[in-house]
């Protein structure tokens, strides 16, 4: 079983709609968030991602989609269906609604 780390990765703190990418390194699970004109592409958010925690960790890109937050409300949308069962929609639900608290957070 991995250790879910209660993180998320982001290069700025407001954020209207953006992607999400899941992201395991070793034993420990991240999600990754940006908006558009930070990542255009999930390879890119990968990349930032890859870039913070630098070259010696060795990470891998298990899936991803969009994000719209309206208000109080946050949509996950357009996700991959090759999340596996780990992590798995509810995962990352949780993850993201540890982050931005106060948010409902549902998954079309």
């Amino acid at each position: 079983m991995k250790n879910i780390v209660q993180q998320v990765f982001m290069p700025t703190e407001h954020l209207e709609s953006g992607k999400f990418i899941v992201i395991t390194c070793g034993a420990e699970i991240y999600i990754a968030v940006a908006p558009p004109h930070i990542a255009e592409w999930h390879k890119d958010l990968f990349a930032l991602f890859q870039k913070e925690l630098g070259d010696d960790v060795i990470c891998v890109c298990k899936g991803g989609g969009k994000i719209k937050m309206e208000g109080t409300h946050a949509t996950l949308y357009g996700t991959s269906t090759v999340f596996g069962t780990e992590p798995d929609r509810d995962v990352t639900r949780q993850i993201l609604s540890g982050r931005f608290s106060g948010y409902n957070f549902t998954v079309e």
